[in-house]
């Protein structure tokens, strides 16, 4: 089998994993969404901090930013790894696709009882953003032209 078609296979893999899993969060009731970014809250800090509303709130919104960068630096792989053949027109489809995810997620979730939210997208697609730019750094251009070709 062509080397780069498995490569293309397992990165695309990897956004559709992560797109699964940012889709299944979403389906999630506010009271499930609030019961595991309070137990978070329980494990990183003191109990007395733990069960605070604006700390879950943070929690979940930093939970919104990671996420989305993990989306995001898998993006940029793929971008990276069709940019020779497809050209520039593969990123701005690259920044279509996450900011589609983050739009359909926020829908997604204004059919359970959690309210959709402008402000997420917004920080949803500033981490996909990041992931971008964490994978557009040097050593991970030079991983994937060098290293993935060996798979």
């Amino acid at each position: 089998m062509n080397k780069r078609i498995v490569k293309y296979g397992v990165l695309i893999g990897i956004v559709v994993a992560i797109t699964v899993f940012i889709f299944s969060n979403s389906i999630r009731s506010y009271d499930a969404s609030r019961n595991t970014s309070d137990a978070v809250s329980e494990i990183i800090l003191p109990n007395e901090y733990a069960a605070n509303e604006a700390i879950s709130l943070l929690i979940r919104k930093i939970a919104h930013l990671v996420e989305y960068a993990a989306l995001g630096c898998a993006v940029m792989l793929v971008v990276l790894a069709f940019h020779n053949d497809a050209g520039k027109k593969v990123c701005g489809a690259g920044l279509f696709y996450v900011l589609a995810v983050a739009v359909i997620d926020e829908h997604i979730q204004s059919f359970s009882d959690r309210t959709s939210s402008t402000g997420d997208i917004i920080l949803d697609f500033g981490g996909a953003l990041i992931g971008f730019f964490i994978v557009k750094a040097e050593p991970a251009v030079y991983v994937l032209n060098h290293q993935v070709e060996d798979i």
